[in-house]
């Protein structure tokens, strides 16, 4: 049965639509205020809608009216131009059987492989607009780029799930970097936005630091982490807007206005994911909360070494403040290109641009169209420098 305070937010939404419609044609949303890209009203009505929504739900509320397997949208987004006349090779072809993961494009040949990981705090799925984006960033490619590069998409367990707790989808996460390693793959890159870039760290601390994870994982018996010799680290790293301290409230130091933004203002969905495992936040510091981690931790990670790393966020994000400490920390021993975008809100390429791209949209990425896009433009400038 659906929480009473859902319900609640639910019975708010014809509100919202109105209140965001007139507001659009009379003085300007929060969002057409101090971010270019909300250029449509259906973009305003749809972040204020999913504002309303945002962490005012339990997690016995998402498999109830929230969730869908990533399988679905592959079967979904058959109809959208982007894959339709997209030539997509291998396009929903399943991976791994044990770990849910699907291809969105499989180059045959192809040494360079992306591997994504959604955000949502774990708890909630891949959504429809971050589906597009993973297109959307496929199609924005030069075409000789494109021909020697897959993408993969990991549809991790969730916290709602059975067994849904960490360290489950970092165990999925090594399983299908393994897997992709010995079916030739070279280059392997991750993307992860919000959750999904908490989890892209994890993986990769894990595969840089092996005694030190093979000391701390040991304990989850469940999971055979001694497996995973892994001597090859990701090539690079694409971090959007991640969500870097899940366990800890985020400050507002800059004293921007928050308003509308979908970033976590609680610790709700960082507590789900450790439920049951520890009551002690500090067990998870090197692990998923990454500002208290120390900077020799991240020392032997390649991608901070040699500036295979990107971090785009926004300027009135939630999360903001633990974007930027973690950012000094990297930057107290290695590099990172950052970008900064004014008035931004959280995981604006995969909350915000993809959403042009949806239903018949995914024509304007077939024609080339990506109308200048803040976060696409730069992550597309990064693979065509390092690919």
């Amino acid at each position: 049965m659906i929480s009473f305070n859902f319900l609640l937010r639910i019975l708010r939404i014809p509100g919202v639509i109105l209140s965001t419609t007139i507001q659009y044609f009379t003085i300007g949303t929060i969002y057409t205020k101090t971010n270019r890209e909300f250029n449509t009203l259906y973009k305003n009505v749809h972040l204020a809608v999913e504002n309303c929504l945002a962490n005012q739900f339990q997690l016995t509320d998402i498999p109830l009216v929230v969730y869908q397997p990533m399988s679905k949208l592959f079967r979904k987004f058959k109809s959208n131009p982007m894959v339709k006349s997209g030539n997509l090779p291998g396009y929903g072809g399943v991976f791994d059987e044990t770990v849910k993961s699907q291809w969105f494009v499989k180059n045959e040949g192809s040494k360079d492989v992306l591997l994504f990981f959604h955000g949502g705090g774990f708890a909630l799925n891949c959504f429809d607009a971050q589906f597009a984006g993973v297109l959307m960033l496929y199609h924005a490619l030069p075409e000789d780029k494109k021909s020697k590069f897959s993408i993969l998409g990991l549809d991790y367990t969730l916290t709602f799930e059975e067994d849904g707790q960490f360290p489950v989808q970092l165990y999925e996460a090594l399983v299908v970097f393994k897997k992709l390693l010995s079916q030739g793959f070279e280059n392997i890159h991750l993307i992860g936005d919000s959750a999904g870039g908490n989890l892209v760290l994890t993986l990769s601390r894990f595969i840089a630091y092996p005694e030190e994870a093979l000391k701390y994982f040991s304990k989850f018996d469940k999971y055979d982490f001694k497996s995973f010799n892994i001597s090859v680290q990701p090539k690079s790293a694409v971090f959007i807007s991640p969500w870097v301290q899940p366990l800890h409230l985020n400050s507002n130091v800059h004293g921007v206005d928050t308003t509308g933004d979908l970033g976590a203002r609680t610790t709700i969905m960082g507590d789900w994911l450790i439920e049951g495992v520890s009551t002690d936040k500090s067990d998870f510091e090197d692990w998923i909360t990454f500002t208290k981690t120390d900077p020799s931790k991240y020392m032997e990670i390649d991608f901070f070494k040699n500036r295979h790393s990107l971090c785009i966020y926004g300027s009135r994000e939630v999360l903001r403040d633990g974007i930027e400490s973690f950012v000094k920390i990297i930057e107290s021993f290695g590099n990172m290109e950052t970008h900064l975008e004014p008035g931004g809100i959280h995981d604006g390429l995969f909350y915000v641009e993809s959403l042009d791209y949806l239903g018949n949209g995914g024509q304007l990425a077939i024609d080339g169209k990506f109308n200048d896009k803040y976060a696409l433009s730069r992550v597309v400038d990064f693979y065509n420098r390092i690919l």
